[in-house]
């Protein structure tokens, strides 16, 4: 990715998307594996998707998320997670707010 830390905060803002939706999928009650089913059964959409760096890192390096969903109501999930480089270093800060909703019976 070169050494544009733009380029490297771009990459990571696009890796960091999906996993605050598992975070919030997985607080829904009986939802114990978001492979199994899920789709079928619900629908998930990202509503917002902030991020704070912290740090220079690079995108292309091993990096340990941390995710959690704080709160779920109403059908709106909120989760905050954390972004360690290798040597554990806090380099970023994400949160997402997650639409879920059940599918209706015609698949829509």
């Amino acid at each position: 990715l070169g050494s544009d830390q733009l380029v490297h905060h771009c990459a990571l803002a696009y890796i960091s998307d999906d996993m605050p939706t598992d975070a919030v999928v997985r607080a829904l009650p009986g939802v114990d594996d978001v492979g199994s089913g899920f789709d079928e059964r619900y629908f998930a959409a990202s509503l917002d998707h902030s991020m704070w760096f912290h740090r220079p890192l690079r995108a292309d390096e091993w990096h340990l998320y941390d995710f959690t969903c704080h709160s779920f109501s109403g059908g709106r999930g909120l989760a905050l997670g954390h972004v360690f480089t290798a040597d554990g270093t806090h380099a970023a800060t994400v949160a997402q707010e997650v639409l879920v909703r059940e599918r209706r019976p015609d698949g829509a």
